[in-house]
């Protein structure tokens, strides 16, 4: 499993390693494979670390009350797509969030963590899921919005048809960066979520 990326004398020869965290050390550094480019370090995390999921190393903890308030936010962002009569199905969810935000509200539901490429990613689908999402949000009612005449609009996670692909809750942190022509870069980190949704009347 990958530690993280490793440039190799920074810029200069523009060559990354992927340190292994069981067994890294910097006397067995040079003995691991170098990789030229950020592609060929990121097909070997797809290849040989695909479930990789611990965090990057040295995020400082967000304290109780912020993380609070972010899954709050997160609920505001998920109801509000909860449309009487929306017109497509699915939905999509983006806002800027901190690396150790993202992390303190969903750690042990992250799926996989790619250094190279700095993302997180989690993924909720079935009946559990539903259960799953309610104690990170600390809402049960964060997947339904309660319309006139007893419509409701859902989240859909679960489908009764088995030979149809189920559907699912993707949860995603990235790093977005803007490098303008003066080579000014500046960046921030991202929450994306997509889910279905489904409209129920009785």
């Amino acid at each position: 499993m990958c530690k993280g990326v490793k440039p190799i004398s920074q810029r200069q020869n523009k060559c990354f390693i992927c340190m292994c965290r069981e067994n890294y050390s910097e006397s067995s550094e040079k003995l691991s494979k170098n990789y030229k480019n950020l592609q060929g370090l990121s097909r070997h995390e797809t290849l040989i670390h695909s479930n990789y999921n611990i965090p990057r190393v040295g995020l400082i903890p967000q304290p109780f009350e912020a993380i609070s308030e972010f899954k709050k936010t997160l609920v505001f962002l998920i109801q509000n797509k909860l449309k009487n009569g929306y017109q497509e199905r699915k939905q999509h969810v983006n806002a800027p969030c901190l690396e150790s935000l993202f992390v303190g509200t969903f750690h042990g539901n992250i799926k996989r963590y790619s250094p190279s490429r700095e993302y997180y990613y989690c993924i909720f689908s079935g009946v559990e899921a539903y259960e799953t999402l309610s104690q990170i949000f600390k809402d049960p009612k964060w997947s339904v919005r309660e319309y006139k005449n007893q419509q409701q609009t859902w989240v859909v996670l679960v489908s009764q048809d088995t030979n149809q692909i189920q559907p699912e809750m993707v949860i995603q942190w990235r790093r977005k960066k803007i490098k303008d022509e003066a080579n000014h870069v500046s960046e921030a980190g991202y929450i994306f979520l997509s889910f279905m949704i489904d409209q129920i009347y009785y």
